[in-house]
């Protein structure tokens, strides 16, 4: 068991002495959405496992309107962010609203956040129509 933990030990992440802020804008004065504008509309019969092994949930259907926030929640493996990734390969192909993702390990983004200096967003929507 010793040797174990050694070995865990080893490939760890050392844990940084400061931890750096991360800004983030979302949208600008003129990315205000009116508030009966429909900018998700999402609805889904059956969310599977990436895999395709299991169902993690069935009837989703969700709606955000203006600048409604939402939040989502549920215990780990329940899909939460499988959920997200499909709402996103959508909202990404959409031409009347901007988008961006975010992903859940975001290391190399804040890597490259560093360098550069970008804005680092989770979702960024914005009302062009």
């Amino acid at each position: 068991m010793e040797k174990r933990f050694q070995r865990e030990d080893e490939n760890m992440t050392e844990m940084p002495e400061t931890e750096d802020a991360i800004y983030f804008k979302l949208g600008d004065e003129n990315s205000e959405i009116p508030a009966g504008k429909t900018v998700i509309e999402y609805s889904l019969d059956k969310l599977w496992t990436p895999d395709g092994s299991r169902i993690l949930a069935q009837n989703i259907f969700l709606r955000i309107r203006g600048e409604e926030k939402i939040c989502i929640i549920g215990s780990n493996g329940s899909g939460k962010t499988t959920l997200l990734k499909k709402i996103s390969e959508e909202l990404l192909q959409r031409k009347d609203i901007h988008a961006e993702y975010m992903p859940q390990n975001y290391e190399e983004l804040l890597l490259a956040f560093r360098m550069t200096g970008n804005i680092l967003m989770r979702y960024v929507i914005r009302y062009t129509g």
